[in-house]
């Protein structure tokens, strides 16, 4: 194994550190490689996603050695399109699909969160995607609420903060 490695996860872009060797791909596309420095940098093909094997050969002067093959992973994290501003009565709950306005490029289950409106309670449903907003009983106003999508390897997308506005039904009596 090559002496004094350091790996990361890669999401997009990786960073792989060598000390004082130059370096060869072995049949892998999508890395940059910088003849002696101490660097080599994992940039995939665009729309690039899974693992990526890579196999090093690095030598100097007195020493040739070949690195183990490693897998990188290659993930991009979920991405929100934008959640209207939401209007709706008093006294009914409001249902949005999450799948409608997330997406993760490498086809991967998305789970969500989010953060807790005033006066609103949020039953999330992460088989369906579907997110239900129940006010309190006669309850009008303002509140604010923000989704986030995870995806296995927990990168997250999140949701511009949506204001919810629960109009007043005029009662009968």
């Amino acid at each position: 194994t090559l002496h004094n490695t350091k790996s990361v996860t890669a999401v997009e872009r990786g960073l792989f550190i060598f000390e004082k060797f130059s370096y060869i791909s072995m049949g892998t596309d999508g890395i940059g490689i910088i003849e002696g420095k101490t660097e080599a940098f994992i940039n995939p093909d665009n729309n690039f996603y899974g693992n990526l094997t890579i196999h090093f050969n690095a030598s100097d002067i007195n020493t040739s050695v070949s690195s183990n093959n490693f897998t990188v992973l290659v993930d991009y994290p979920p991405t929100a399109s934008t959640i209207s501003d939401q209007t709706w009565p008093e006294d009914t709950n409001l249902t949005i699909n999450l799948s409608q306005y997330f997406t993760d490029l490498d086809n991967i289950d998305i789970n969500y969160t989010y953060t807790q409106p005033v006066n609103i309670t949020v039953l999330l449903d992460n088989t369906t995607d579907i997110a239900t907003l129940v006010p309190l009983a006669e309850w009008n106003g303002i509140a604010y609420i923000q989704f986030t999508g995870y995806d296995r390897y927990n990168f997250s997308g999140t949701s511009r903060n949506i204001t919810l506005n629960v109009s007043s039904v005029n009662d009968l009596a």
